[in-house]
C-alpha cells in the first residue's frame, strides 16, 4: 500500500508540513523513496519502543493510509 503513504505525504507537504517522516515495510522503501526522495523513511519497527521513538518528535501524526489489518497495526492505532 506505498501509494497511499506516497498521496497522504503528498498532502502533507502541501498543507505545509516542513518534515515528513513515513513508517511502512522495508517492501515499500524503493517506492516511496523514487515518489518522494525528501521524505525520511522508517522499517525498522520491530516493538512499541521503538514506534514510540520514531513518533515523539511528530507534532502532528497520520494513521491509516494503507495500514493493515496487523497485530502491529492494532497496537498503533489503540496507542496513538
Amino acid at each position: 500500500m506505498a501509494g497511499a503513504a506516497v498521496l497522504s505525504a503528498k498532502a502533507a507537504y502541501k498543507s505545509g508540513a516542513g518534515l515528513v517522516k513515513i513508517i511502512t515495510p522495508e517492501c515499500n522503501r524503493s517506492i516511496i523513496q523514487g515518489a518522494l526522495p525528501e521524505a525520511l523513511l522508517c522499517t525498522d519497527i520491530a516493538s512499541a519502543k521503538a514506534l514510540e521513538t520514531e513518533l515523539d518528535w511528530a507534532d502532528a501524526v497520520v494513521i491509516g493510509p494503507g495500514l493493515s489489518k496487523s497485530d502491529n497495526a492494532k497496537m498503533l492505532v489503540k496507542q496513538y
